[in-house]
């Protein structure tokens, strides 16, 4: 996890705007994209990791190309209102649409093209 300024931020109404830096595959042969914009939480980014390191038993390299910095916060179930907001809860990245989020390069290309059919 990075750093971050802050333990707790506010909610706010974001604009994404696409960068070209973002939609291109650089470093790898093949990588994931986005359809939509939204947030990924650190389990599913995980969670597809995982998977793409094991269906090319770890022959492939990956790159993970979006940075998880923002905390989201929950309040206990049993809490009344107001009194500021909860403890944070886990962390998300923000996702814009078009955005590259993982990339693996593989000696085989059958085998990239199954495995990230498999991480989405």
């Amino acid at each position: 996890m990075q750093g971050i300024k802050y333990n707790k931020i506010h909610k706010k109404k974001y604009i994404f705007v696409q960068k070209d830096s973002n939609s291109l595959v650089c470093s790898g042969g093949f990588g994931l994209k986005v359809q939509l914009a939204g947030v990924v939480t650190e389990k599913q980014l995980e969670a597809a990791r995982r998977v793409l390191t094991r269906k090319t038993k770890r022959v492939g390299k990956v790159w993970v190309k979006v940075r998880i910095t923002r905390p989201i916060t929950k309040k206990a179930k049993g809490a009344r209102m107001g009194k500021g907001c909860g403890p944070v809860k886990g962390y998300v990245a923000q996702i814009k649409k078009g955005q590259i989020i993982l990339e693996i390069m593989h000696t085989s290309s059958i085998i990239m093209l199954a495995a990230l059919k498999a991480a989405s």
